[in-house]
C-alpha cells in the first residue's frame, strides 16, 4: 500500500468514527513515519518543534487511530495496522472486526505498587459509594481522604480504586511513606503513564508537573498517593510542607486547578494548608474525613481475629473507646485474647481501672511498645530500619546480640498476634503508622543518648547508636536512599542542633571513639560505622581518624578520601569500599547462576561469586581495554578480548589463563561461545570473524566481512548460524557450515555496535549509532520493529534468557527494557552519569547488570524496576591539564573534585581548590591570575578561582546537568561553557550575566573553544558534530560532519584558519574554517582520542589517546615524528608556552612531563591515592581480594 492510499484510509477511518479528518501536521507525521524518520528529523524537515510533535500531536494521533482501528497503533506499527485494515475491506466474505467502544479502549494499565491486599474488607459502604460518585459521575480532579493514623485510609483508597478502575485507562498507586522527593515521584508517574514511549525526563519540578498534566489531559488516569503526612512538617499545626518538599504543593494545586480528564486521590492524616480554600462540595477538589467504624463493623473486624464473648453493649463500648479505629481495635483484640481470654467485659474492667484511654494512635502504640520485651523491641526497630518486608533468615544477621532461631520465631509470632507486624509472602513488615512510630522512637532516643553522653562515660552495647545501623550499605539502592533521608538525616539534624556545627560533632565523635577503644568489652556494634556515615553526609574530613580495634560495620567507604585513617585490628564486616576498576565495556552472568564477571578499561577481569566464602576475584588479564568477554554455557570457561588484539581463555575455578591468542592485528570487539562450550568465535577491527577450538586454541574457520570492522557477533542455539553487526551499517547472517554470508539485514544508517539472538532463535536485535534498537525476523530478514527512545548511540543490547525482554544501553546514560510481545518500552533506568557500555541479564531473568564509562556497575531489580545495588570503581583520573600563561605552573582537574596547582620548577603541588564533586573542565584566564572550573554534578556551576590564594571569587549557576568544558575569551571578558543540557553558555564576566545561550546540538557537549581572534566559538558534541558560532551574533556559521562517534576535543590553530577535532572514533580531523570541509584525517590511533593541542608557534601538533600513546606531528607535512608511550590512558595534553614541554594527564592519576627535543618523559607527578596511608594491619571481615584492592588504592599493612 502506497503512502497516499494510507493517508486516505487513515483519514476516512477517523471520520467514520466521528473523530475528524487528518490534520496537516498529522499528515506530516505519517509521511515522516512512513520513511522511518524520528520526530527530530520530521521536525527539522517541517519546521515544527520536536517536542510538539512527540508530546502533543503524536500521542493524540496514535490514540485516535487506535480507536478507529480497534487495535494498538503506534509510530512504528501504523503502516502494518492500516494494511491489515485495507486487506479486510478487500475480503467481502470476512466480516470486518468492529473497533472497541471508546469507553472500553485502551485496556486499563494498572500498577498497584506495594499496595496492601484488601480482599478482606469491613464496612465503609457509604464512603465507597460517595467516592465512586465523586470520581465517576462528578469527575472530581482531586480528592483528599483525611483521617487519623490507622483509621483505614489506605485500605479504602485501594478498595475504591479497584471499584472504579474500569473507568480509567491508567491506575497507579504509590505510597509517600518514605517521602520521595517531588521530582522523583512525578517522574515515576510520567514513566508509567507514558509507558516509557519517547519519555524525555524533565530536570525541574515545574517542567515535570507540566508534563504530567499533559498526560492527565490526554488520558483518563487515576492516581492514588498514600500517606501524604510524610511530606508535611511534624508538629506544625499549620501543616506546612517539609523543607525540600514544597514541590508537592505545586503538584496538588496544579492538579486541582487545571482542567483534565483524570483524578488524583491523596490520603493524609493532616490537610495541607494550601488546599483548605480550594475544597468544596460543588468544586472539582473535595475532601472526605474518614471516621471510625460503627460498632457493628468494629465487632466484625475484631471477631475476624478470634473468639470473643460479650454482648452488643460491650462491643459498642470498646468500639467507642477506640473511636472505631481499625488498627487500634486489632491491637486491642490481641490484648483481649492474650490477657482476658477473649472476655470483652473483663477488658472493659481493666480499662476502667487504668489511664489507658485512647486519644491518638500514638498513645496506644506507646502502651503496646512499653509492654514489649527487649528482644521484641529490637526486632521492631530493625523492621523499621529495613523499610521493606524482611525474610525470617535475614533478621539474625543484623542483631548485635543474636537471638536463637526458636526464640526469634516466638518473638515474631508475638508481634504478629499484637497486630504490630504483618506477614507478606513469608516476609515480615509493619503498617505505615507503626513503622513511622518506631522510626521516630529510634531517632528521638538515639539522638537523645548521643547528645547526653559525656566524656568519661562508657558506651554500653545496648546504646542504640551501637545496637542499630542508621543505614545498611548492602541494602538495595533505593532502600538505602530512603534510610538516609528518613533516619540518618533526621539524627544528623538533631546533632547539628545539639552541637552547633560540624566541628562540634567531629569533636564529640573523636571523644566517643577514644572511650570505645578504652573499653574494648563495649566496642562491638554499629557506632563507628554510623559515625562514618554521618560524617559522610556532612561532607566531613575523615583524614587522620582512628578506628583501630573497633567494629566498623555498615560503613559506606565508597569514594571517601581516607588519608592516614587507622583501621588496624578493626572489624570491617558489612562495610563497602571503592573498587579498583575503570570503565566497564563488558559484563556477563554465568549460566549456572554462581558468579558474574566484568571487564574494564584497565585490562582487568573482575569476578563476583555469590558463594560467601569466595566473594570477589580480580584477574590481571590484558595490558589495556577489555572490550568483550563471554562465559561458556557450562560456566567453566571465560574468554576475553582486548584492544591490543589478544584473546585469552580462562578457567574460572582456578583463575588460570589457559592460553593467549595473538592472531588478530587490531581491536577484538566481540567474543561468543558455542552452546556446547567446545569452541568460541571472535570478531575484530580488521573485518574478520574467527572460530577457535577451546582445547587447542586452533583456528577452525575465518569469515571476512568486506574488511569492515565487525563490532558484535552472536550465535544461534544450534550453532549453525552466526549474526554479526559491522561498521558498514550491516547486520549479516552467516552459515557456519557453508562458511559464507547468506543474508544481509539492511536498515541501519550508521555503525552497528551490538547484536544478539533470542533464545528461541526467531529474532535478532541490533543497535548502533543511529540511536535505534531494531528487531529482525531471522528467517525472513524483515525488520519487525524500530524501538525508539534512546537519544544517542546504542552500545549494548541483550535478550533476557526467558526471551521476553530486550535490554539496551546507550551513550545517553540510560538503560531501557523493551517487551517483545507488545513491542514497547517497559522501563527506562537512569543512574549512570556517563554512557552505558554494557548490559547483561542474570540466568533467571530477574536481574539486569549495566556497566558504564562512569566506572559504575549497577544491578537492576527487574520486578521492582529499581536499582538494587551499585559497585563504584575508583581511578583518580586527571581529566584535564593546562600550563599557566607564564609557564611556571600547571593546573590539573581530577575525579576527586580537587583542582591542583603544580609548581613546574620543583614539581610540587602548591595549591588546591575543592569542588563538591568531580571536576572535568578548567581553564586559565589570559593573564593567568584566575582559573575557571566546572563540575560534573547534576546541579552544576562554574567557579572562578584566585590562583594565588585558592579562594573562589564567583560562583556562576551553569547548565542543567554536568559542565564538561570551559574556555576564556582571548581578552578575558567572556567565558564559554558546554554541558549535558546540549547548550553552549556564554557568560560576561564584566556584567556578571549570561550573555548568550547557543542551541542546536542534539546531545551532550563535551568541548568548547574560542578562536585566537575571539570572533568564533567552536563546540563539539556527542551528536558527532562540530558547530562553529559567530560570537557577536550567536549565529551558527558551519556544521562540521564526518566523525562517526562522539566529539571529545576541539582546538583552533593559533594562526592559520583551520581547526582540529578529536573523537571517540579514534580519528583526528583537520577542517578548513573558510570552507567547512575536512582537509585531512589522522587515523594512527587505535582507540578514543581525548587530548589534542597545537604548540604556541603552530608548527607542532600533539594527540593523546586511550591506546596509551601520545603522537607528535609536524604540522607543515603532517608526518608523525615521535610516539610517546604513556603510563596509562591519556585524557589530556597541553604545550608549555615555550613549546619545549608537553604535559599529559592520565587515567592512573599521574601527570607526565615530556621533553619534546629529547622525546622522553622527564617527570611524573602523582596524585595521592584515595586510601593513601590508610592502616589496615590486622583487619577482620575482608577477603584477601578486598585487602589487595585496598592496598592498590593506597592502604598499608602496618
Amino acid at each position: 500500500m502506497e503512502i497516499e492510499q494510507t493517508l486516505k484510509l487513515g483519514s476516512d477511518l477517523l471520520v467514520q468514527h466521528s473523530l475528524r479528518p487528518l490534520t496537516d501536521v498529522e499528515t506530516l507525521i505519517l509521511r515522516g513515519a512512513w520513511e522511518q524518520q524520528t520526530y527530530e528529523a520530521i521536525a527539522e524537515k517541517t519546521g515544527y518543534s520536536a517536542n510538539y510533535l512527540r508530546k502533543d500531536v503524536g500521542p493524540k494521533l496514535w490514540r485516535d487511530l487506535s480507536i478507529a482501528l480497534g487495535e494498538p497503533v503506534s509510530k512504528t506499527n501504523f503502516k502494518a495496522a492500516l494494511a491489515r485494515q485495507r486487506q479486510q475491506t478487500l475480503l467481502p466474505s470476512t466480516p470486518v472486526a468492529q473497533p472497541a467502544p471508546r469507553d472500553d479502549y485502551p485496556r486499563c494499565n494498572i500498577d498497584w505498587g506495594e499496595a496492601i491486599d484488601v480482599s478482606t474488607f469491613f464496612g465503609r459502604s457509604e464512603e465507597q459509594e460517595t467516592l465512586s460518585q465523586w470520581i465517576i459521575s462528578d469527575r472530581c480532579r482531586f480528592i483528599l481522604l483525611l483521617g487519623m493514623g490507622g483509621i483505614g485510609k489506605t485500605a479504602l483508597s485501594i478498595k475504591v480504586g479497584q471499584n472504579v478502575q474500569s473507568d480509567f485507562e491508567f491506575v497507579i498507586w504509590r505510597s509517600l511513606r518514605n517521602a520521595p522527593p517531588t521530582l522523583d515521584l512525578v517522574i515515576d508517574l510520567i514513566k508509567f503513564l507514558s509507558q516509557q514511549q519517547d519519555v524525555e525526563v524533565p530536570y525541574t519540578v515545574e517542567a515535570a508537573i507540566s508534563q504530567l498534566l499533559h498526560s492527565l489531559q490526554s488520558h483518563r488516569c487515576l492516581l492514588i498517593l498514600d500517606n501524604a503526612e510524610a511530606i508535611l512538617q511534624t508538629g506544625d499545626r499549620y501543616s506546612h510542607y517539609r523543607p525540600g518538599y514544597e514541590g508537592y504543593s505545586q503538584l496538588f494545586q496544579r492538579v486541582g486547578e487545571t482542567s483534565h480528564l483524570s483524578c488524583l486521590i491523596v490520603t493524609s492524616r493532616e490537610r495541607p494548608r494550601d488546599l483548605v480554600p480550594k475544597v468544596g462540595m460543588n468544586l472539582p477538589v473535595r475532601s472526605l474525613i474518614i471516621k471510625g467504624l460503627s460498632y457493628i463493623e468494629g465487632r466484625d473486624l475484631i471477631s475476624s481475629t478470634g473468639q470473643f464473648t460479650g454482648d452488643l453493649v460491650a462491643w459498642q463500648l470498646i468500639t467507642e473507646r477506640y473511636a472505631g479505629n481499625p488498627l487500634a481495635l486489632k491491637i486491642a483484640a490481641s490484648f483481649i485474647r492474650a490477657i482476658c481470654n477473649g472476655d470483652l467485659y473483663e477488658f472493659l474492667a481493666i480499662l476502667g481501672r487504668s489511664s489507658f484511654i485512647f486519644d491518638d494512635i500514638r498513645e496506644l502504640l506507646d502502651q503496646q511498645f512499653q509492654r514489649l520485651s527487649s528482644q521484641e523491641q529490637e526486632v521492631m526497630m530493625w523492621l523499621a530500619i529495613k523499610r521493606e518486608p524482611v525474610a525470617l533468615m535475614e533478621l539474625p544477621e543484623d542483631l548485635v546480640h543474636p537471638i536463637p532461631p526458636h526464640q526469634l520465631l516466638q518473638v515474631l509470632a508475638s508481634l504478629q498476634s499484637r497486630s504490630l507486624i504483618e506477614k507478606v509472602e513469608n516476609c515480615f513488615t509493619q503498617q505505615p503508622v507503626v513503622m513511622e512510630y518506631v522510626t521516630n522512637c529510634l531517632i528521638e532516643q538515639m539522638s537523645e543518648q548521643l547528645c547526653r553522653w559525656q566524656v568519661g562515660e562508657t558506651i554500653p552495647n545496648r546504646c542504640l547508636f551501637q545496637q542499630y545501623a542508621l543505614i545498611q550499605v548492602q541494602a538495595k539502592e533505593y532502600v538505602k536512599d530512603t534510610q538516609i533521608r528518613l533516619i540518618l538525616q533526621p539524627v544528623l539534624d538533631h546533632l547539628i542542633i545539639c552541637f552547633g556545627n560540624v566541628a562540634g560533632i567531629e569533636q564529640h565523635f573523636q571523644q566517643m571513639l577514644q572511650a570505645m577503644r578504652a573499653d574494648r568489652a563495649h566496642a562491638r556494634g554499629y557506632a563507628a560505622g554510623n559515625m562514618i556515615n554521618l560524617l559522610r553526609q556532612l561532607d566531613g574530613d575523615l583524614s587522620g581518624y582512628n578506628f583501630s580495634q573497633l567494629t566498623v560495620w555498615q560503613a559506606d567507604l565508597q569514594g571517601l578520601t581516607l588519608y592516614n585513617v587507622d583501621f588496624s585490628q578493626s572489624d570491617l564486616s558489612k562495610s563497602r569500599f571503592s573498587q579498583t576498576f575503570g570503565w566497564i565495556p563488558a559484563i556477563a552472568f554465568s549460566p549456572d547462576g554462581e558468579y558474574w564477571a566484568a571487564g574494564d578499561s584497565a585490562g582487568l577481569i573482575h569476578l563476583w561469586f555469590y558463594h560467601p566464602k569466595q566473594n570477589q576475584v580480580t584477574l590481571k588479564a590484558h595490558e589495556n581495554f577489555i572490550f568483550t568477554l563471554a562465559i561458556s554455557p557450562d560456566s567453566r570457561l571465560l574468554v576475553s578480548g582486548s584492544i591490543d588484539g589478544t584473546i585469552k581463555l580462562w578457567e574460572v575455578r582456578t583463575g588460570q589463563c589457559l592460553y593467549t591468542l595473538n592472531v588478530h592485528t587490531k581491536i577484538v570487539w566481540s567474543v561468543v561461545f558455542s552452546k556446547d562450550s567446545s569452541w568460541f568465535a571472535s570478531s575484530c577491527e580488521d573485518g574478520t570473524i574467527k572460530r577457535w577450538d577451546c582445547k587447542t586454541g586452533k583456528c577452525l574457520q575465518t569469515l571476512s566481512a568486506n574488511q569492515s570492522s565487525v563490532r558484535s557477533i552472536a550465535l544461534t542455539r544450534d550453532q549453525r548460524y552466526l549474526v554479526s553487526g559491522s561498521e558498514d551499517h550491516q547486520v549479516r547472517l552467516w552459515d557456519l557450515v557453508q562458511g559464507e554470508c547468506i543474508r544481509t539485514f539492511e536498515g541501519h544508517s550508521h555503525t552497528v555496535w551490538t547484536v544478539d539472538i533470542s533464545p528461541d532463535g526467531h529474532y535478532i536485535v541490533s543497535g548502533g549509532n543511529d540511536y535505534l534498537v531494531k528487531l529482525w525476523d531471522l528467517q525472513s530478514g524483515l525488520c519487525l520493529q524500530d524501538f525508539e527512545g534512546h537519544t544517542l548511540q546504542i552500545w549494548s543490547v541483550a535478550f533476557s534468557p526467558d526471551g521476553q525482554t530486550i535490554a539496551s544501553g546507550s551513550m545517553d546514560q540510560t538503560v531501557r527494557l523493551w517487551n517483545i510481545e507488545d513491542r514497547r518500552c517497559t522501563a527506562c533506568f537512569r543512574g549512570h552519569s556517563s554512557m552505558v557500555m554494557s548490559v547483561a541479564f542474570s540466568a533467571d531473568s530477574k536481574t539486569l547488570a549495566s556497566g558504564g564509562m562512569d566506572r559504575l556497575i549497577k544491578h537492576w531489580d527487574l520486578a521492582n524496576k529499581a536499582c538494587a545495588r551499585t559497585w563504584s570503581g575508583y581511578k583518580n583520573i586527571i581529566w584535564f591539564a593546562a600550563f599557566s600563561p607564564n609557564g611556571q605552573t600547571i593546573a590539573s582537574s581530577s575525579l576527586d573534585g580537587i583542582i591542583r596547582i603544580w609548581q613546574v620548577a620543583d614539581k610540587q603541588c602548591i595549591q588546591t581548590m575543592k569542588h563538591p564533586s568531580e571536576v572535568h573542565a578548567i581553564a586559565f584566564s589570559p593573564d593567568g591570575q584566575q582559573l575557571m572550573s566546572g563540575n560534573m554534578h547534576a546541579n552544576s556551576n562554574l567557579k572562578l578561582w584566585d590562583v594565588q590564594n585558592g579562594t573562589c571569587s564567583i560562583t556562576i549557576p551553569a547548565h542543567i546537568g554536568k559542565v564538561n568544558s570551559v574556555c576564556f575569551h582571548p581578552d578575558g571578558s567572556l567565558i564559554a561553557s558546554g554541558g549535558d543540557d546540549k547548550n553552549v553558555q556564554i557568560f560576561n564576566l564584566k556584567h556578571q550575566q549570561v550573555e548568550k545561550i547557543l542551541e542546536g546540538h542534539k546531545a551532550v557537549i563535551w568541548s568548547v573553544a574560542f578562536s585566537p581572534t575571539g570572533k568564533l566559538l567552536a563546540s563539539g558534541s556527542f551528536d558527532q558534530m562540530v558547530r562553529i558560532w559567530d560570537v557577536d551574533s550567536g549565529q551558527c556559521l558551519h556544521i562540521l560532519m564526518g566523525h562517526t562517534n562522539a566529539l571529545t576535543t576541539i582546538v583552533f590553530h593559533p594562526s592559520l584558519p583551520f581547526i582540529a577535532t578529536a573523537s571517540s572514533d579514534a580519528m583526528v580531523k583537520l577542517w578548513s574554517l573558510e570552507t567547512g570541509q575536512c582537509d585531512r584525517t589522522l587515523s594512527a590511533h587505535h582507540n578514543v582520542v581525548m587530548g589534542i593541542a597545537f604548540s604556541p608557534d603552530g608548527q607542532t601538533f600533539a594527540t593523546g589517546s586511550f591506546d596509551k600513546t601520545i603522537r607528535i606531528w609536524d604540522v607543515p607535512s603532517w608526518d608523525c615524528r615521535a610516539i610517546f608511550q604513556a603510563n596509562s590512558l591519556v585524557h589530556s595534553v597541553a604545550f608549555s608556552p615555550d613549546g619545549q614541554t608537553l604535559v599529559s594527564g592520565g587515567d592512573n592519576g599521574t601527570l607526565q612531563l615530556w621533553n619534546l627535543e629529547a622525546q622522553q618523559c622527564i617527570q611524573v607527578l602523582k596524585l595521592p591515592e584515595l586510601y593513601a596511608e590508610m592502616n589496615i594491619g590486622g583487619v577482620k571481615g575482608v577477603t584477601d581480594a578486598q585487602q589487595s584492592m585496598l592496598i592498590s588504592l593506597g592502604a598499608t599493612v602496618q
